[in-house]
């Protein structure tokens, strides 16, 4: 799946994180205001066919939908740092994919979580092929 797909972020050789698809990415944090995101821009990347290029609508959907409780998938709980992203997996009442912590716009992926998470680890479960853009 790895030579077919890239993810936002790469495992180098001495097992850092790298960009993949993400160009570069920033944490927003405001504890006064219960504010905790991260940002990731995208590099301008076209699929196979060379005419549309990867946005972060693409994530968008690829995410909500591993999130979808009819769609199985593994790597949901790669997500569940994601603001609302295990109620919507476990088909919590009144919460529905729309109340997860993702915003798509053009070139820039918001992510929203809970509360204050180990951002290095989150960006880990990033280099899975799994959370690609479909």
């Amino acid at each position: 799946m790895s030579l077919i797909y890239e993810p936002l972020f790469l495992l180098d050789e001495d097992g850092d994180v790298v960009p993949g698809l993400a160009e570069d990415y920033k944490v927003i944090e405001d504890e006064e205001k219960g504010i905790y995101r991260m940002e990731i821009t995208l590099k301008e990347t076209y699929w196979k066919d060379g005419k549309a290029k990867v946005t972060a609508d693409d994530l968008y959907f690829a995410w909500t939908r591993i999130l979808d409780p009819e769609f199985k998938s593994q790597a949901a709980p790669l997500l569940y740092d994601v603001k609302n992203a295990a109620a919507v997996k476990q088909d919590k009442e009144g919460i529905s994919r729309n109340d997860v912590g993702l915003e798509a716009n053009k070139d820039v992926f918001t992510i929203t979580f809970e509360g204050k998470i180990d951002y290095e680890a989150f960006l880990r479960n990033l280099t899975s092929v799994a959370l690609s853009p479909l």
